[in-house]
Order: structure tokens, then C-alpha cells, then sequence
């Protein structure tokens, strides 16, 4: 009896040699299906998105553009600051409308994928969302939290997605879209300020002229109560025969009221005629040079028309170097995930396994014998 093990498990025995041999003579099959799978890994890895974090710093508008608000500013009628044009941008921002609103322009999110409005609105809206606006810490703040990044001088947007291309235009419309609509803001707030202004100023004039009106008026019915007095404290005096007031009376006055006829019709009808004979009767009140001097300080007052002709000089009228902001879309930083290299990595370990496979079937099937009858 042979020594050794049975014939059939000798059959089953797998011969390394053998194996190694058979890869070897197949090596270019193999070779050639790793490099198809790999291919078409490479193709996969360009042709769908890729996932991506971007970062864009804003800052507020440089000293060189500031400088175009000095002359407006002067007044302090109506100030735009660096603060304000940049506070305003990131608070159009923040609020997402126009941001959601290019999303959805550019086809940022391809409507057809989802099963109705609701749903596709919510992906759009969690979109936007995604876009995070980080405010610079104030000082208050980086004194509580030392070990935070320091931001003084400039807001941060940040995003992930995977159309870089699509995000570019998003944000750079949505920045455009916002600068725009700060200057329109600013436009309209400065006209209703003048508006306000001037009719402020029309009812200030009208209140004076309304006082002044009521001066004459008063004067008018003072005089005329002054020489009905007069007239009636004339006649007595000419019936009791009192030209002038008389020195008997003078000696005895002793400090009490005497009956205003007794100084006499002669000074009596002086001090009416000269009532009478007074052309101008402003100059005789006395609180009409005070509000004449109002205004006529309110009717010369060069503020409105001063502040009108600087603001048409400023960027905010002429949309000459209007910038809400300084930043460049141009130079947002991305950073790209590895997940191309990984796809074409395991495209390359699949295909070498296929190739392995193909070959193993390819031996299998070439070894076969036919079953003899």
C-alpha cells in the first residue's frame, strides 16, 4: 500500500508554483483589466463632484475709498462710515434671502432629483444655511476667551459643497446683489432724511410766521384798547377844563391813584396822536425781532443744500467705487477632500482582483476535460 495522502485529496491540493505560474503567464490580462478599472476610476473621480470647504475673508473699505465720505460726513447730517457699510453687507448676508436666492438661479441643487417643491426647498434652504458668517470678536470677547482666533478687522464666510464653479457665482452675486442694495438703502435714507428735513424746517417757519402774526395781532388790539382810553380820558379832561395837570394836585398827591384825566387833554390828545401816526408797527414790538431772527436763520440756513451737493459727489450717488466691502472672490481659499485618489485607489485594487478572477475562470475553463462516455 503507497504511502501518502489519498489520491483525491491530492487533487484538491493547491500547488503554489503552479498558482504563481499561472499568474505570471496571465500577467498582461490581469495588467490590462486593473488598468481599464482604473481608468474608468480616474474618469469617475473627475467627472463627479468633488467635496470642497471654501473660505472668503471681508473687509471693511479701505482708507482710499473711505476718504470719498469725508466731505458728507462733515455735516453730520448723514454719516457712511467703513463700520456701517460693512455692518450693513453682513446683515443683508445673514438674513439668507439673497443668498438662497442665487442657489436657486444657478441650479446649485438640480430640481429634478427631488419629489416635489417641499422637499427641493428644504434642501435649499439647509443649503444656505451651510453658508456660516463669522463676525471678527470684539475685544471684550478675546479678553474672556485668549485661546480663540483672533478676527478684528474682517468677517469670515465659509461653505461645503461640491460645484465650486456654481458656489463662485453664488457668492459673487449674492455680494454684488447686496452692495447694490445697500446703495439703493442709502439713497432712499438720505432722500427721506432731506424730506423730513425740510418739511421739518417749512413747519418751523410756518409756526413762526404763525407767533409773528399773533405779535402784530396783539399789538394791534393793545393799541386800539390804549386809544379808546386815551379818547375817553381826553374828553372828561375837556369838560372839566384840565388842559394840563394841575400843581395844586401835584403838592397834595399823596401817593394814591389819580384819575388819569387829570394830567390833562393837552398830554392825553399828544400821546394819541402819536399812536395814530405811527406808520410801521413792527418796529414797536418788542418779541418780533427775536422771531423775525428765527426765521430768517431757518429761511438762510445752507445745511439742506450743502449736504445735497456732497452727497452727489459721494460714491453712493455717482456708483463710482461703490463698495459696501473689500474682498476678493478670486482668492477664496479651497480646500479639496482626497477622495479622488481614494476612488482611484480602490478602482485599482478592484481591478486587480477582477483580473485575477478573469484569470482563475480563464484556467478553470481551459483545464476542463470532457467527461468520457
Amino acid at each position: 500500500m503507497s504511502q501518502g495522502f489519498p489520491q483525491s485529496e491530492q487533487y484538491d491540493e493547491i500547488d503554489l508554483s503552479e498558482l504563481v505560474l499561472n499568474v505570471w503567464d496571465g500577467k498582461w490580462l490581469i495588467a490590462g483589466i486593473t488598468i481599464i478599472f482604473v481608468g474608468l476610476g480616474v474618469l469617475a473621480a473627475y467627472v463627479a463632484p468633488t467635496n470642497f470647504s471654501a473660505r472668503l475673508e471681508i473687509h471693511k473699505i479701505p482708507r482710499a475709498i473711505s476718504v470719498n465720505y469725508d466731505e458728507l460726513n462733515l455735516f453730520g447730517f448723514f454719516n457712511v462710515s467703513q463700520d456701517l457699510l460693512l455692518t450693513k453687507l453682513m446683515s443683508k448676508l445673514n438674513n439668507r434671502i439673497i443668498i438662497k436666492n442665487n442657489f436657486e438661479f444657478y441650479k446649485y441643487l438640480d430640481k429634478s432629483n427631488f419629489e416635489n417643491d417641499s422637499q427641493y426647498n428644504y434642501e435649499l434652504s439647509s443649503l444656505t444655511k451651510d453658508v456660516t458668517i463669522i463676525a471678527p470678536l470684539s475685544d471684550e470677547e478675546y479678553t474672556k476667551d485668549k485661546k480663540a482666533v483672533r478676527r478684528s478687522n474682517h468677517w469670515d464666510m465659509t461653505f461645503e459643497g461640491k460645484y465650486r464653479e456654481k458656489f463662485l457665482l453664488v457668492i459673487e452675486k449674492s455680494l454684488e446683489q447686496a452692495s447694490a442694495s445697500i446703495r439703493q438703502e442709502l439713497i432712499d435714507q438720505f432722500n427721506t432724511k432731506i424730506n423730513i428735513s425740510k418739511l421739518q424746517t417749512k413747519n418751523a417757519i410756518a409756526d413762526l410766521d404763525a407767533q409773528i402774526s399773533n405779535a402784530l395781532t396783539d399789538y394791534d388790539k393793545t393799541t386800539a384798547r390804549r386809544l379808546a382810553f386815551l379818547r375817553e380820558q381826553a374828553v372828561i379832561a375837556r369838560k372839566l377844563d384840565v388842559a394840563k395837570p394841575s400843581e395844586f394836585l401835584s403838592a397834595i398827591d399823596d401817593g394814591s391813584d389819580s384819575p388819569f384825566y387829570m394830567r390833562g387833554y393837552n398830554a392825553i390828545e399828544q400821546e394819541v396822536e402819536h399812536l395814530e401816526s405811527r406808520s410801521d408797527k413792527t418796529l414797536f414790538v418788542s418779541e418780533l425781532v427775536e422771531l423775525e431772527g428765527k426765521r430768517r436763520t431757518l429761511m438762510q440756513d445752507p445745511l439742506l443744500e450743502r449736504v445735497q451737493a456732497a452727497f452727489k459727489k459721494s460714491p453712493v450717488f455717482t456708483n463710482v467705487g461703490f463698495a459696501a466691502a473689500e474682498y476678493d472672490v478670486g482668492s477664496i481659499e479651497f480646500e479639496f477632500s482626497n477622495t479622488r485618489m481614494v476612488l482611484i485607489g480602490v478602482s485599482g485594487i478592484l481591478g486587480l482582483f477582477a483580473g485575477l478572477f478573469v484569470l482563475m475562470m480563464r484556467n478553470l475553463l481551459r483545464s476542463r476535460k470532457p467527461v468520457p462516455s
